[in-house]
């Protein structure tokens, strides 16, 4: 359950940003991205309202918490940020002031939950009702098997290359013409409208309808669908599936153009028009798409149609940089490379410099990187404003801070050592809590086992020793720092015992 509230709310609020930048871009350069650009960029914004935190790269937009994710994890317990590696620091903070509470009485998570899953269940249900009944009517009528109007949509259907039937159905259940069904298309005419169109007019129906068909814009209709289900709580979500539909007829609208030829857009734009006077706009149905859904759209798709004009080479290389970009940016993860912040930080953890390894942490206190150093130990590293305890205070801390609840579950080394550096600092008195060096080369690193400890009651020492003996590592105290290292490297004592 935790996973999925965190999962929820990361994609909320990831996918907010991406909308509302997109909304603002979209006002100031409509005019040079074309419709199909725009319904797949919408189509990154809803992939965003869902996506688990995945693909951290240094391009990342989410890479700008580096300048303040040691204020918010101050916020945020510990446990919360160790749930999804890499999730949103923005997210831990919406999550974490809930989780926080969980706690001290009442479970607000469960809910949370449970208000979601009421809300999700709800509006699935309405779907999944709305489709069905259509369906279930729909089967009950015969399709239409005039030769003229079938061989017109054999026609159309041969230009397109699309081999699958199509039944062609009159039907007073729908008011526009419309495509109905993923598995088993059908083509949704409204009663009687045959008789009031031309053979031409009802040849560019065809083809807007059989464009949804080939694009498979019903099937990323329900996909969006179940995004919009999920992500029900968010408005900002709702209102960027409305943008993504109308992009969607747009697109469609730019592409029978492009089939027709620019000189047949007025009289595609006139067939629209003529389709007002015999037909009303129908609600968005997940399973349907027809050729009026909104009447607020159809003065935009118009206007789209009178102006229509083909693609120029610039135009659509700046669409494609735009979505390349958008995806890069916007759609991973901030590296879990992060910098070191002399601003936030409170200690400044001693360097370990030694040929090939490694300092690994997920905490915001240590710079992951491959050292390129002489081999050699060295202890000199520069220290912070606050001096770092002495081997002796620090080893009374470590038998002194007692935790009275630790729970580490599958964690990764460097996530549980996090996870006691900041727990430290909660029951240490002078509140500095203890620091870790991790000395390891990639090849001892990639061996360590995940950690698993759930106790009451002990003390710091305790909790440092399970971990190094699951891990079959030892640890050691040098310049205030707890350093844990393979077996085969000695410790500061032990080389001096050698000596």
């Amino acid at each position: 359950m935790d996973f999925l509230l965190h999962w929820i709310a990361a994609s909320a609020v990831k996918g907010t940003v991406l909308a509302i930048i997109f909304l603002v871009a979209q006002v100031l350069f409509s005019k040079h991205m074309k419709p199909r650009w725009k319904y797949f960029i919408w189509l990154l914004v809803a992939a965003r309202l869902i996506m688990p935190p995945v693909f951290p790269t240094d391009f990342s937009f989410y890479n700008l918490e580096k300048f303040y994710g040691n204020n918010v994890n101050k916020a945020v317990p510990a446990t919360i940020s160790q749930t999804i590696p890499g999730a949103s620091q923005a997210m831990l903070m919406v999550y974490g002031a809930f989780q926080s509470k969980t706690n001290k009485g009442f479970p607000i998570k469960h809910l949370l939950f449970a208000t979601w899953f009421a809300g999700a269940f709800s509006l699935l249900s309405i779907v999944l009702a709305k489709n069905w009944l259509i369906l279930f009517k729909i089967r009950r009528i015969q399709p239409n098997t005039q030769p003229k109007y079938l061989a017109l949509l054999d026609d159309c259907k041969r230009e397109f290359k699309i081999h699958s039937s199509v039944p062609l159905i009159e039907t007073n259940i729908i008011n526009t013409p419309a495509l109905f069904g993923v598995i088993r298309p059908r083509l949704l005419l409204p009663e009687g409208l045959v008789d009031k169109i031309s053979m031409n007019e009802l040849r560019q129906i065809f083809i807007h309808e059989l464009i949804h068909l080939k694009r498979m814009d019903i099937l990323i209709n329900w996909l969006v669908t179940f995004i919009q289900v999920i992500q029900w709580f968010n408005p900002f979500a709702w209102l960027a599936f409305s943008k993504l539909r109308e992009a969607r007829e747009e697109a469609c609208d730019e592409a029978a153009l492009t089939f027709l030829g620019k000189e047949k857009s007025l009289q595609y734009g006139q067939t629209i028009i003529k389709l007002l006077q015999f037909c009303n706009p129908e609600k968005s149905i997940t399973g349907m798409v027809g050729v009026l859904e909104d009447n607020k759209q159809i003065a935009r798709r118009l206007k789209m149609i009178k102006s229509f004009h083909r693609s120029s080479k610039s135009a659509t290389a700046f669409s494609l940089f735009t979505l390349i970009f958008t995806g890069t940016v916007f759609l991973t993860e901030a590296s879990e490379v992060k910098a070191y912040s002399k601003k936030h930080a409170k200690r400044k953890l001693v360097s370990v410099i030694r040929k090939d390894l490694k300092v690994v942490s997920h905490s915001p206190l240590i710079k992951m990187e491959v050292l390129k150093t002489p081999t050699s130990f060295n202890a000199e590293a520069p220290l912070p404003e606050k001096p770092l305890d002495t081997e002796e205070i620090l080893m009374k801390k470590l038998e002194s801070i007692v935790l009275p609840n630790i729970k580490i579950e599958e964690m990764e080394l460097p996530a549980a050592l996090t996870f006691l550096e900041e727990t430290s600092k909660k029951h240490d008195p002078d509140g500095g809590g203890v620091g870790f060096a991790l000395r390891l080369n990639e090849e001892q690193y990639t061996n360590i086992p995940k950690i698993s400890i759930v106790s009451d009651n002990i003390t710091l020492k305790t909790a440092i020793k399970n971990i190094c003996e699951s891990s079959d590592l030892k640890w050691d105290i040098k310049k205030g720092v707890i350093h844990i290292y393979p077996h085969e490297e000695q410790s500061s004592t032990e080389a001096l015992a050698a000596k």
